[in-house]
């Protein structure tokens, strides 16, 4: 590689081909950023979608409920435990 760019013609083929593989990743990167540019759904079941927001607030509630039946509040991390 190193040998076959020394010269004018390996020189502009390199040239050509890093200017490519830039351009397609700056625009490979472009669009992942924005293919999820506001979307706020969580999961989708069926043809339901759920927010995060309508997510995180059914969580908290349940949270709450199960801090109330063990008399106690729960931490998410104590949720997440498992036997």
């Amino acid at each position: 590689m190193r040998k076959a760019s020394s010269n004018w013609l390996g020189k502009t083929i390199m040239a050509v081909v890093m200017g490519v593989l830039i351009v397609s990743f700056g625009i490979w990167g472009i669009a992942d950023i924005f293919k999820g540019f506001g979307q706020s759904t969580f999961a989708k079941v069926g043809g339901t979608e759920i927010s995060a927001e309508q997510f995180r607030q059914i969580y908290t509630d349940r949270l709450q409920q199960l801090g109330r039946q063990f008399g106690r509040p729960l931490t998410p991390d104590q949720a997440r435990l498992r036997d």
